[in-house]
């Protein structure tokens, strides 16, 4: 059975980290959402390197807390649909988007973490569809 391809073609977007929070892989789908090439993130640290949000503190960063969480229980997390700004790949500032999130820690039978999965969903789209309906509705 070929992994790989089975990664890669998944149809959500998912990043695979390293117990350092280290990039050790994303399938296609992510790398269009997040506008990036795998070549680019991967062996960053996910939070402070390849997708550091300015302004927000490392310690206060909601992704980060999810991660922890996540790391702490066990078991996968949802974060709650959250604004993210992440880098435009050519430098020139930043988008601010709505992320949906959910990060499942993988263990060996001795329960240790070997990796971490996080699942991204871009609902930019639909979450200011939602407030557009609320002002309208006002």
């Amino acid at each position: 059975m070929d992994y790989k391809l089975i990664f890669d073609n998944t149809p959500e977007a998912i990043v695979l980290l390293d117990p350092d929070l280290k990039i050790i892989g994303a399938n296609k789908l992510y790398l269009e959402v997040t506008m990036r090439r795998l070549e680019d993130i991967v062996g960053k640290h996910f939070l402070l390197e390849a997708f550091r949000e300015p302004n927000v503190p490392y310690q206060e960063n909601p992704v980060h807390l999810s991660i922890e969480e996540a790391i702490q229980k066990g078991e996968k997390v949802y974060l709650d649909v959250i604004r993210y700004a992440i880098a435009r790949p050519d430098g020139s500032g930043y988008d601010e988007r709505c992320w949906e999130a959910s990060h499942t820690p993988i263990l060996n039978e001795q329960g240790e973490l070997l990796y971490l999965l996080q699942e991204t969903k871009d609902v930019t789209e639909r979450e200011n569809t939602k407030k557009a309906l609320e002002d309208i509705e006002q």
